[in-house]
């Protein structure tokens, strides 16, 4: 039996666009690094099913990138990463939950910049 493939949206936002998502889905007129929204309910697209959309802010990226030791690409790469497990079930509402999905977060990072040599 073949797996079924599973597709994501990512797109890349100004903090303009990333601000007027977050307040309005959010109520949080602040920017933010990354927002996903999950579509799991099952919309198809061609023969794969659409998790969902994962908006990243590149301005955040730019800013946050020196603080976690990354240039932009990577930290874009994180920030991608970071919402598609949201999109998987991860949260990261508790200390608890936080802490498997950066772990989990981590290790798919490294291992992507390891292979790709980001």
């Amino acid at each position: 039996m073949k797996k079924p493939d599973y597709g994501v949206s990512v797109s890349i936002v100004g903090s303009t666009k990333m601000k007027s998502i977050h307040k309005q889905y959010f109520n949080d007129p602040s920017d933010t690094d990354c927002i996903s929204f999950s579509q799991f309910e099952g919309l198809k697209v061609g023969n794969e099913k659409l998790l969902g959309d994962v908006f990243v802010c590149w301005n955040q990226v730019q800013k946050q990138a020196p603080q976690y030791g990354n240039n932009p690409k990577e930290e874009l790469l994180y920030c991608i990463i970071h919402g598609i497990l949201h999109l998987l079930g991860y949260d990261d509402i508790t200390a608890q939950k936080r802490k498997i999905m950066f772990k989990k977060q981590d290790q798919i990072f490294h291992r992507l910049v390891k292979k790709d040599g980001f």
